[in-house]
């Protein structure tokens, strides 16, 4: 970590950190297997609610929750791990502020 004088932007260093502590604790909660790794079983339910609250205007289905899912899983091992996950949130956010500029 740089110090402040240095760092160009402290404000993302600490979203950063946030949505690293976030992904722990998500993991945490929905890991059902204890592996730290989350299955399509186990993150559905979080992928529909936040595709929900979201406001997403379509169908929620099973299909479409698969290739969201498979978006995520970068490494192709049909499980999300704590960087993906940390990586796929960091997206989401930097698009909502690319949207309000």
């Amino acid at each position: 970590m740089l110090p402040n004088s240095l760092n160009p932007n402290p404000t993302m260093e600490k979203v950063q950190a946030e949505v690293r502590t976030f992904v722990k604790h998500l993991i945490a909660k929905m890991d059902k297997s204890g592996d730290k790794q989350l299955d399509f079983k186990e993150v559905k339910p979080g992928l529909e609610k936040f595709l929900v609250e979201a406001g997403y205007p379509d169908k929620i289905d099973d299909k479409l929750l698969q290739e969201m899912f498979n978006a995520i899983d970068t490494d192709k091992s049909k499980t999300l791990n704590e960087e993906e996950l940390y990586q796929f949130c960091m997206k989401v956010i930097e698009e909502v502020i690319k949207h309000h500029k």
